[in-house]
């Protein structure tokens, strides 16, 4: 398993770098769905039908001062939508044309700020994984 510092991720929402992120922040990129559709048929057959859709998630975990908070409540504050990139050190890409804030930050109750959670909506999700995996 290979472990990356955060501040060495290039990551980037409508083309301004975001940074700062949370305690054991993270990044996390998933697909929404499979590749695959399977139906069993009445015969026992199984047909697979390939989905070309590829939409996604992230979830971004900024800690409570990072100035990448305005620039994501900029975007959702003006229901935006621009492009999404993601470059880890390996050389693994991420990246979407159509990014959209899905999830804003929840608050709470406390007597110290907490890192902020933001979930961005990628339309199609295009990943690129670099060799030597």
């Amino acid at each position: 398993m290979t472990t990356y510092a955060l501040d060495s991720l290039a990551l980037f929402v409508c083309g301004r770098a975001i940074g700062g992120f949370g305690e054991g922040g993270a990044v996390n990129i998933e697909f929404e769905q499979e590749e695959w559709e399977n139906k069993s048929c009445v015969d026992g057959k199984v047909i697979s039908s390939k989905i070309l859709a590829h939409p996604g998630t992230v979830e971004i975990t900024l800690r409570y001062d990072s100035p990448s908070n305005q620039v994501l409540q900029r975007m959702a504050d003006a229901r935006s939508v621009g492009t999404f990139t993601c470059q880890y050190p390996n050389g693994d890409l991420a990246h979407s044309d159509d990014c959209r804030v899905q999830k804003r930050p929840g608050m709470a109750d406390s007597t110290s700020p907490g890192d902020r959670v933001w979930m961005l909506y990628l339309q199609q999700l295009e990943v690129t994984f670099a060799g030597g995996a």
